[in-house]
């Protein structure tokens, strides 16, 4: 199962399960994780549920989008005292030779939400740009 397209914002009390995220994933949604550092800080908290709040019309596919905690229980902690990874499954484009689609997980790293920096990642990454585009 994967979940649902009207949900923007977890906790760690309400997150869907690692499994479900990357089936979102599949299905072209840009999931932004957030560590222990931007849950603790009411202010980063804010420019996220702001963040999230653009997201709002779930008829819309390019709106496939999932703000979640990353905690130890998940795996180690962000590289270089980043506190944000915004991920996507990405198709990668195909090979000229097979025909074959190369999928790749495209992952950025930032110290803070960022607005800005989410618009061009999922610019460079659209919903399309995935093995199940179509599934919401």
């Amino acid at each position: 199962m994967w979940d649902t397209i009207d949900r923007k914002l977890y906790t760690t009390a309400d997150r869907p399960d690692v499994g479900e995220l990357v089936h979102n994933l599949e299905h072209g949604y840009t999931v932004l994780w957030y560590d222990e550092t931007i849950a603790e800080d009411e202010s980063m908290m804010d420019d996220l549920r702001g963040i999230a709040s653009k997201f709002d019309d779930d008829a819309n596919l390019r709106n496939k989008f999932k703000a979640v905690p990353w905690t130890s229980d998940d795996g180690e902690a962000f590289p270089g005292g980043k506190h944000v990874a915004m991920t996507h499954w990405s198709v990668g484009g195909t090979a000229a030779a097979e025909g074959e689609q190369k999928a790749v997980g495209a992952f950025q790293y930032c110290d803070a939400p960022s607005g800005d920096a989410l618009a061009e990642f999922m610019e460079k990454y659209p919903y399309t740009d995935s093995p199940e585009p179509g599934a919401i």
